[in-house]
């Protein structure tokens, strides 16, 4: 079996490419539960670094990982913080959201997120950051592979993520793995 080191070496990262059958013949980023199942046994395998071998986990991302998370985030080029990444926002986020957040920890440090939801129609993510001694392995793949499946058997077919226009690192991670950019649409916000 090969593991995502491998895989990100050769950039086998289309379905095809894993051997996996997209779910739909029209859209080549859409994964089956299944396929996303052996992704992430690919990421959960043993990975090599330049500095030895990693474990990597991936969990549901639990309040009590907030303040690794937030310490993360703080870290993170191109993520924005507010009063909303508060544990208190966090926890009623993800109390709402069951299911659809996660963690990876290498050893017990966190070393990646992702922040999922949605609204009955369309899912939303926040906060994909990935530390950047773990970048280039395909977690922040596996991670967004594993939020997309939690979506799915939730019948929400269709997710959008914000990222700032000046995050050129960020929108080159979601080009490459196919996400449209929805440049008719606009982006409003208001106080409550």
């Amino acid at each position: 079996m090969a593991t995502v080191s491998d895989l990100t070496q050769r950039r086998c990262y289309s379905p095809a490419a894993l051997g996996i059958a997209p779910t739909s013949p029209s859209a080549n980023r859409h994964f089956s539960v299944a396929a996303t199942n052996d992704i992430l046994q690919h990421c959960a395998a043993k990975l090599s670094s330049a500095n030895g071998t990693m474990t990597l986990d991936i969990r549901v991302f639990e309040p009590e990982h907030h303040a690794q998370a937030r310490g993360l985030w703080e870290s993170t080029e191109g993520v924005g913080l507010s009063e909303a990444d508060s544990f208190e926002n966090m926890r009623r986020f993800l109390e709402r959201n069951p299911g659809l957040s996660f963690v990876a920890t290498d050893k017990q440090l966190i070393v990646a997120t992702i922040l999922c939801g949605h609204d009955g129609r369309r899912g939303l993510i926040h906060h994909l950051a990935v530390a950047s001694s773990h970048r280039r392995r395909g977690l922040g793949r596996a991670l967004v592979r594993r939020a997309l499946s939690a979506l799915h058997q939730e019948g929400i077919q269709k997710c959008h993520l914000l990222v700032f226009n000046g995050n050129v690192s960020g929108r080159a991670f979601w080009d490459r793995i196919g996400a449209e950019e929805r440049t008719a649409l606009g982006i409003f916000s208001l106080l409550t």
